[in-house]
């Protein structure tokens, strides 16, 4: 489930999201929020027509997230990612106010067109962010609906985020350490791909080749100073690089 608040040169998209720590194979879940670029189209048909609309490339991203064997509203992992190179996040970027006041927080970016995270404003149509400014309470409202305290079983996970499957089962074949993995949690997402409305059958979990194949990048995978931090590779060509 996705929902999306456009304007005219961008939009907001929350939903919930989960994933799974390539090293140590810890589990999170949340609320994702995104802006994207809408990409003008060219006009089609009459002026009736119903038109094209894309929200494609990634300009910003906030992963309000707990991870599963935490409290639920801890935030502990809450991050966010003020930039990203084509399709590809930059690294984690940790905020003490973003795990202490998360939905304070992401009001402030959001009315401030991403200018309070000292990281520069959003690179949006100016119009669009004069608009989002006045929009940040109905951002909050649609992103909370999928904060990690209103979800509380593997159940209602896949059921989130089933549209998703095929990234989480690349997570899992990913992970440098598979023993460590709940199995019992990720279940629903190990099943295979269900047919709908006919065709070819499912497919079972995927098989990805070596995940560093060509230039990686290391980023922090736990805000600084925790105790058990660690440190992630992922390739910049790797359609699984950490998020």
């Amino acid at each position: 489930m996705q929902q999306i608040l456009a304007l005219s040169r961008c939009a907001v998209i929350a939903r919930h999201w989960f994933e799974i720590d390539l090293d140590d194979a810890s589990m999170e879940h949340g609320a994702r929020i995104e802006l994207r670029e809408l990409v003008p189209q060219q006009h089609r048909g009459s002026e009736s027509a119903a038109q094209v609309v894309t929200a494609d490339r990634p300009l910003w991203r906030a992963d309000l997230f707990d991870r599963v064997s935490d409290s639920p509203g801890s935030y502990g992992v809450a991050h966010f990612h003020s930039e990203f190179s084509g399709n590809e996040p930059c690294p984690r970027v940790w905020d003490a106010v973003l795990t202490a006041r998360p939905w304070d927080w992401l009001h402030d970016q959001v009315a401030s067109a991403g200018a309070a995270s000292g990281h520069g404003a959003w690179p949006v149509d100016p119009e669009d962010a004069s608009e989002l400014s006045g929009l940040a309470d109905m951002v909050v409202v649609m992103a909370r609906q999928f904060a990690p305290e209103s979800c509380g079983s593997a159940a209602e996970c896949f059921r989130l985020t089933r549209d998703v499957r095929e990234s989480v089962q690349l997570m899992m074949a990913y992970l440098r350490r598979p023993d460590l993995l709940d199995e019992a949690w990720v279940a629903p997402w190990r099943r295979p791909l269900a047919v709908e409305g006919g065709g070819a059958p499912g497919r079972g979990p995927l098989r990805c080749p070596d995940p560093r194949p060509g230039p990686a990048r290391r980023a922090s995978r736990r805000p600084a100073g925790e105790p058990g931090a660690l440190t992630t590779w992922s390739c910049l060509t790797d359609p699984t690089a950490r998020s």
